[in-house]
């Protein structure tokens, strides 16, 4: 996530003004779908979701995108292992019974 969230984050900040920059920045949000969309199929595949597939995607891809990697690691001091065990939990608390 590291790698990824700072990119993602610098294209996102220059996407507001340049349109090439905005251009990859949906480019990258539409292959996170993609991939998400994929995942969350295959979690509903396995009938243990307490929620829709649509949200599961919803939930995978919005909690991705490197936000609150940068949020919690960047910006609260978070350990990458702290991060990584929280985001399970959270996936966990919120797409299994």
């Amino acid at each position: 996530m590291r790698r990824t969230a700072r990119l993602h984050l610098a294209v996102r900040g220059a996407a507001a003004s340049e349109p090439a920059a905005a251009a990859m920045l949906d480019e990258i949000d539409r292959q996170r779908l993609e991939s998400m969309t994929r995942h969350a199929r295959a979690a509903a595949e396995t009938g243990q979701l307490a929620v829709a597939e649509d949200e599961c995607r919803d939930v995978l891809w919005s909690t991705t995108d490197g936000t609150l990697w940068h949020q919690l690691v960047e910006r609260r001091a978070w350990s990458d292992e702290r991060y990584a065990a929280w985001l399970g939990r959270l996936w966990v608390s919120a797409l299994l019974p």
